[in-house]
């Protein structure tokens, strides 16, 4: 998960430039999109590192159904057959989707209290210090949809609906081309002299009837149409992972298959969809992405990112409609004291 930031002034991000804080070099599918969607958005977000609320169910719920399934791909591609790799992944989402908590006992007023943080002081009546003890529980979300039985229903459901389906995981040199980190050189060079580089992360590249795919698995809450699958294409990061599986990986991949679920209170259902990319479509988002790049290179020179207010209700609403609502002169202050900072950067490999 992203390292966690509670100060302004944090490390640098090896995505940016050393000499241009605010010029980014390693561009991934988010990065890009955010910025195609808003630059102000980008700034808050991408450079500012500024995060709505630290346990977000949807985030969580994505991150650990994604990790469950890999754990599951890499141990069917290690030998394991499908119900002792069912069976190992249950325990390792279990193992997972638990929350840290931290026990306060204030030495003060003698009172207990539970919090997800650990704090210096006694929230009640201020004594310094007080004695705190760190557990587990499991996770508990304010989500009725994305809990953790329907994320345990969700990995055990889909494993079984997909258990025959001739999906065969690529074999790459470094073993299976699963949860594969990628970055690439693009050939344009940046305002500091460094070249840009397209980098990120992608499920899985599998196999059927001998054309090669990109494998990537998608959430939602509401019924899957073809309507669903359509919104794939053209789309940012479909286009970016069908160019990485060819460029930095060395196969010749059709584009994504994006497994969908529908994640309901009483049920999880899914569909699978095909996101094709040929070669004149990706020449055409390299060549509309760099022209993207280097817009965000004249911003971070003018240090102003503008604000795409065609875009505040787009995308089930933007978290910074609320501050871009406000006086410029304001809005640091109320980011600062209603966000989260978490450092983004796509060239940690996982």
């Amino acid at each position: 998960m992203d390292e966690v930031i509670t100060n302004r002034a944090f490390e640098h991000n090896t995505s940016f430039s050393t000499t241009h804080p605010k010029l980014q070099l390693a561009w991934d599918s988010h990065s890009l999109g955010t910025f195609k969607e808003c630059p102000r958005k980008y700034e808050y977000e991408i450079i500012e590192g500024f995060q709505g609320k630290p346990n977000n169910p949807h985030l969580l719920f994505g991150i650990w159904l994604h990790a469950a399934l890999e754990y599951y791909d890499k141990a069917l591609a290690k030998g394991q057959d499908h119900e002792d790799a069912l069976r190992n992944t249950v325990r390792q989402t279990l193992h997972m989707s638990q929350e840290n908590m931290f026990e306060h006992q204030c030495r003060g007023c003698a009172m207990t209290l539970i919090f997800a943080v650990k704090h210096s002081h006694c929230p009640n009546c201020g004594t310094a210090e007080p004695k705190i003890i760190e557990f587990q529980r499991p996770w508990k979300s304010d989500d009725k949809n994305k809990t953790r039985y329907n994320l345990l229903r969700t990995v055990v459901w889909y494993l079984l609906e997909f258990q025959d389906h001739p999906m065969e995981t690529v074999q790459l040199a470094e073993g299976p081309a699963v949860e594969l980190s990628f970055s690439f050189d693009t050939g344009v060079t940046a305002p500091d002299g460094n070249n840009y580089v397209f980098c990120g992360h992608i499920d899985r590249i599998a196999e059927m009837s001998n054309e090669r795919w990109i494998m990537d698995r998608k959430t939602t809450k509401s019924t899957m149409s073809s309507k669903f699958f359509d919104g794939f294409t053209p789309d940012n990061q479909m286009s970016m992972y069908t160019l990485a599986g060819q460029v930095a990986f060395g196969q010749e991949v059709k584009g994504v298959i994006v497994d969908g679920a529908q994640i309901a209170v009483n049920f999880s259902r899914f569909q699978r969809g095909y996101a094709l990319r040929n070669k004149e479509t990706l020449e055409e988002w390299v060549k509309d992405s760099l022209i993207w790049i280097r817009h965000a290179a004249e911003y971070a020179d003018a240090d102003h990112w503008p604000m795409n207010d065609k875009s505040c209700h787009n995308y089930g609403g933007c978290p910074y409609r609320g501050i871009c609502s406000k006086s410029p002169l304001v809005r640091e202050e109320f980011l600062e004291a209603n966000y989260t900072r978490r450092k983004w950067d796509p060239l940690e490999r996982r």
